[in-house]
This record gives C-alpha cells, structure tokens and sequence, in this order.
C-alpha cells in the first residue's frame, strides 16, 4: 500500500469516527431536552400538588366548621324534640287526671 492510500484510509476512519461521535451528539442533545422537559413538567406536577393540598386543608378547614355547627343544631332539635314530648305528655296526663280542670 502506497502512502497516499494509507492516508486516505486513515483520513476515512477518522471520517467514521466523526460520525459517530456527531451521532453520539445528537442522541445526548435529545436526551437532555427530554430531561429539561421532564424537570418542567414535575415542576408543574408539585406545584399542583401542593395547590390540590392547600385546597384539600380549606375543606378540611370547613369540614370541621360544619361539623360543629351540625352538632348544635342537633342538640338544639333533641331537647326541643325533648321538650316538646315532655309537653305533650303532661298536657295529655293532666288531661286524663283531669288535673286543673
């Protein structure tokens, strides 16, 4: 082999080379843009999230509001209900007895 075959057979590998690296390149530029844009997107996701927490600890918030008032409301209607049937009751037993009559 002549000189200028070796050289060009050199130049040629080197060539391939090249290649392979721009190629290389390439693979790692869309492996970073597939990176940056997941690293956008659990941005987006955690943010989110703490927005549906935040959300999440009003209701809870009001949940325990309503509670306590269902609660009073519910002792209020019990001794009115009591109050009521006692009532009625002793109207209904004076009645019979024929108490103040």
């Amino acid at each position: 082999m002549s000189t200028e075959e070796l050289f060009t057979a050199r130049l040629d590998r080197i060539e391939e080379k090249i290649d392979k690296l721009s190629e290389a390149m390439v693979a790692i530029a869309r492996a970073e843009t597939k990176i940056v844009a997941m690293t956008e997107d659990q941005a987006e996701h955690t943010m989110r999230l703490n927005s549906h927490s935040a959300r999440m600890d009003r209701i809870e918030e009001k949940v325990n509001d309503n509670t306590k008032t269902v609660a009073v409301i519910s002792r209020i209607f019990w001794i009115t209900f009591a109050t009521s049937f006692g009532a009625v009751i002793a109207y209904s037993v004076n009645n019979l007895l024929g108490v103040g009559s």
